[in-house]
């Protein structure tokens, strides 16, 4: 089945055919080495679009490409690094860790195209961020206000084109760890590619419910820009237990974290946004992906703007309410999901241990 290529990613493409060839990025996939010229065998599709995109920016970054086992992922980094396999080898436990609490629905119930492949930058260096933002500015003109606004952080995850990057190291990076970015930025990735743009709160939630599994501690905070102590890398699961013991009589309420919103930090609800995911990453299986399909498909449908013409327009911060955010999750797990969800974090630690394995 070919796959669709959004619009964004359409754009990439153009601007990459119209480059001279000039020399070839290497590309690795299932222990088989390629060019982008010569591709590995059997390299898919969806891939090979994705990497013919960028194929202009990593000639010249002097990038290289490492697919996954599944080449539903394309992890792009410096032909200088010399751990290629060990960011390929956490990307694919990553990939593990998804797969087994976020599984696919059923081909019946699955979309009917492809997914996109997704992209994830290894960048070294800030000037290597920067020029990966000037590209995107370039080629997408729509994302030229965006990428100024994304020069001030260290890293981005986009739906589309459905890519992120991260700073392996930059001045002044203090309490950072490459390794929970991939991570991070990874499982943003995967949800995305697999269930569609979900509420911002559930698309961070999960990424950090994945660090945790990782390694029962969270590194990457968006939008941060403040001093993170030590201590706060293992902390939220026992914070979230002390706010909850005693609030018996104030059930949790989905607007407390369903309200976070992009570019900003909110600390409060950024715990609370981890112990939900959390919650529901350790929920049926197939139940939560189908909850996770209809906040997809409602999105679809109620994230129209009208115009004049008979067209429409996506507006670029909607949010479903949240009250049909918890209406939609209680259809397919369950009533009294907040409360049950507060029990789950009035437990602390005890309660985030499963989600360490598969």
């Amino acid at each position: 089945m070919r796959a669709r290529v959004p619009l964004l990613l359409a754009a990439l493409l153009a601007a990459a055919l119209d480059a001279s060839a000039g020399e070839r990025v290497n590309v690795r996939w299932q222990g088989k080495t390629g060019t982008s010229a010569a591709l590995p065998p059997g390299f898919p599709e969806p891939a090979h679009a994705v990497l013919t995109a960028w194929d202009p920016f990593l000639k010249r970054a002097g990038f290289r490409a490492d697919a996954d086992n599944a080449a539903r992922m394309l992890l792009f980094s410096s032909e200088k690094g010399t751990h290629a396999d060990d960011l390929l080898a956490k990307l694919g436990k990553t990939s593990a860790w998804f797969d087994s609490h976020f599984p696919a629905l059923p081909e019946s119930s699955a979309p009917k195209a492809a997914p996109a492949c997704a992209a994830l930058f290894v960048l070294r260096n800030p000037e290597e961020y920067g020029q990966l933002l000037e590209r995107l500015a370039e080629v997408v003109p729509a994302l030229a206000n965006w990428t100024l606004d994304a020069k001030k952080d260290t890293g981005f995850v986009l739906d589309e084109p459905l890519c992120a990057a991260f700073l392996e190291s930059a001045p002044g990076l203090k309490e950072w760890s490459p390794a929970h970015e991939l991570v991070d930025r990874a499982a943003q990735l995967l949800l995305v590619q697999r269930f569609g743009q979900q509420p911002y709160w559930l698309q961070q939630g999960v990424a950090w419910a994945a660090e945790w599994g990782y390694d029962g501690s969270i590194y990457s905070y968006p939008y941060r820009h403040e001093f993170v102590f030590a201590a706060e890398h293992g902390a939220w699961p026992n914070d979230l237990k002390n706010e909850f013991v005693g609030r018996a009589q104030k059930p949790l309420e989905m607007i407390e974290f369903a309200a976070m919103r992009r570019g900003q930090f909110d600390l409060e609800r950024a715990r609370l946004s981890f112990g939900c995911a959390s919650f529901l990453a350790l929920q049926s299986g197939p139940k939560l992906s189908q909850a996770l399909k209809d906040l997809q498909d409602f999105r679809d449908e109620d994230n129209r703007k009208p115009q004049a013409d008979g067209t429409w327009l996506r507006d670029t911060s909607y949010e479903i309410p949240p009250a049909k955010q918890l209406e939609l999750l209680e259809k397919q797990l369950g009533p009294k999901l907040m409360e049950r969800l507060g029990a789950f974090l009035g437990k602390g630690a005890d309660s985030f241990k499963a989600l360490a394995r598969p």
